[in-house]
């Protein structure tokens, strides 16, 4: 039989059906911030960007340096989590087409606050 080392034993929370358990004075500030680190950075990008000023995609883009498919996709998710919504306005792009001006939600702007208040 060969013997095992440290390196063979998975490190973390123990069985995958253990749920984690933390000391909430003290780890609660720490996963609060962690969440916001590996949520959707591009989603996060983008709240703010908007909590800065309205902006079509197009400007999105260009100050993100995104994709104009991962903007996009970031945005509907967004709208579907009620934190950006169309202005009902519109602006021109580049290429003379218009595009939806997309601000933040009230929903949006708390959570903007929020992140803005985190110490990294």
């Amino acid at each position: 039989m060969q013997e095992r080392s440290l390196f063979d034993n998975p490190v973390g929370r123990g069985p995958s059906n253990e749920k984690i358990r933390f000391d909430e004075v003290a780890s609660r500030p720490a996963y609060e911030k962690a969440a916001v680190l590996k949520g959707n950075t591009v989603q996060h990008q983008l709240v703010m960007a908007l909590d800065k000023h309205p902006m079509i995609c197009e400007e999105l883009e260009t100050l993100t340096g995104r994709s104009h498919q991962s903007v996009s996709a970031a945005l509907n998710a967004l709208l579907k989590k009620g934190l950006a919504e169309k202005s009902g306005m519109v602006e021109s792009t580049s290429t003379g087409c218009t595009a939806n001006i997309w601000i933040l939600s009230l929903k949006g702007k708390g959570e903007a606050d929020r992140w803005n208040g985190l110490r990294f």
